[in-house]
């Protein structure tokens, strides 16, 4: 399948914007100062889009011009500054602590709801004053991972290892006998 070109892209995103009543066409004929009638040919496809037309919806709609023309097959998005520094963020974190953050976030997002029980243990842990909630999360990570990330371990003044104060001492005494 060919790939669309920009102009392709800016028509069928500000048909889609249309579409959702993001805007009417008389507000977009007042902001590019021209008839409806012209506004009609490019919300059809029918007259070229130009950059005036694309910051014109791009105002109306508080959308970034720049979007319409992204093929939202592409999945791209512009970020926005704040999500640009939670993205940095993001990328210097160890990789279970990322996919338990998506977990979080997907509780809140556009995926599937989630069961009522995990609704529930959400709301509980939400509560908890903070010293816990990270005791709860890590026991989570835990049972999930099998273990804990050193670093976790460190924060909260774990042993490096899973043994048991007693079978360490033991070992300790048979290594030195």
């Amino acid at each position: 399948m060919a790939r669309k070109s920009l102009a392709e892209l800016a028509s069928a995103g500000i048909h889609a914007l249309w579409q959702r009543r993001a805007f009417t066409q008389s507000a977009l004929a007042k902001q590019i100062h021209r008839p409806t009638s012209v506004v009609n040919r490019i919300i059809h496809g029918t007259q070229p889009v130009n950059l005036r037309v694309l910051e014109a919806v791009g105002d109306l709609t508080g959308t970034n011009p720049v979007e319409l023309l992204l093929d939202p097959s592409d999945e791209m998005k512009l970020v926005t500054p704040d999500e640009a520094r939670l993205l940095r963020y993001f990328r210097k974190w160890p990789a279970p602590t990322r996919l338990a953050f998506l977990t979080f976030a997907s509780f809140f997002g556009d995926d599937e709801p989630v069961t009522a029980d995990e609704r529930r243990a959400h709301e509980q842990i939400r509560r908890l004053a903070d010293a816990k909630k990270r005791l709860v999360y890590a026991y989570l990570t835990f049972l999930t991972e099998g273990d804990l990330p050193p670093d976790i371990r460190k924060g909260l003044g774990l042993p490096e290892t899973d043994e048991p104060p007693q079978l360490r001492t033991r070992a300790r005494r048979k290594h030195a006998e």
